[in-house]
């Protein structure tokens, strides 16, 4: 398969990954609603766009002037080939950091910048000098997801994926879940940009460092303490 048919059939691996990864898409056009003033489209920025899905439920939602943002070439070919003959669609093959602190600036402002489990997957600097450059585009809203791979929510998610056949849990040997769970990374191979060893507080601490942080959300519901969410 290809890589777009690759990252299609995980996120539809079955009737609980499909409700798990629909909340970021429902949350971000919620968001993008609550933006809107009805005078004008939305001025959306997303990076790591991949085929353009969080543009399509958008779209569907909203008037919108669209850019997005993925460094793999497959998917920004595929982005423009079902979406780029809409007006107010553009998708730019590049990295998240390189384009917010360069070709972003020209094409702002945005009214909403948001990376949808994406920060995850960018080395540790990177994802910094990312979020100095949203920053500096100074968006009236900035939303990150990225998925809880510490406390006991990673045993839960490890084992779920292996009864149900998914990929997940192949990232991690048991030691690795084992020490993740008890928030000992310390004890797990550096993050390298897959999911083992990210630790979404420390996204979370990177990003007060240069934004306010308005809200914290846990998927699948709110009220989950963040030990138990899949994502947040």
């Amino acid at each position: 398969m290809s890589a777009v048919e690759t990252y299609e059939s995980r996120q539809n691996h079955g009737a609980l990954n499909t409700w798990l990864h629909s909340y970021r898409f429902r949350h971000i056009v919620a968001t993008a609603r609550a933006l809107a003033d009805g005078r004008r489209p939305l001025r959306v920025l997303e990076l790591g766009c991949a085929y353009g899905k969080a543009y399509d439920a958008l779209s569907r939602a909203l008037p919108i002037s669209y850019v997005g943002v993925d460094v793999e070439a497959e998917f920004i070919a595929a982005a423009q080939q079902r979406y780029g003959g809409r007006e107010g669609f553009a998708a730019h093959l590049a990295s998240a950091d390189e384009f917010v602190c360069g070709p972003a600036i020209a094409l702002g402002p945005f009214d909403l910048v948001f990376a949808l489990e994406t920060m995850e997957h960018m080395p540790a600097p990177r994802v910094m000098q990312a979020l100095e450059g949203v920053a500096a585009l100074a968006p009236r809203r900035f939303v990150a997801s990225v998925p809880v791979e510490v406390g006991p929510a990673i045993v839960l998610k490890n084992v779920g994926s292996a009864l149900t056949g998914y990929m997940r849990h192949q990232e991690y040997s048991l030691a690795d879940t084992f020490w993740s769970a008890l928030y000992r990374l310390d004890k797990v191979s550096p993050h390298s940009g897959g999911h083992k060893g990210f630790d979404w507080r420390w996204l979370a601490h990177s990003i007060h460092q240069v934004m306010p942080i308005t809200r914290i959300r846990r998927f699948p519901v709110d009220w989950l303490p963040s030990a138990l969410a899949a994502s947040v």
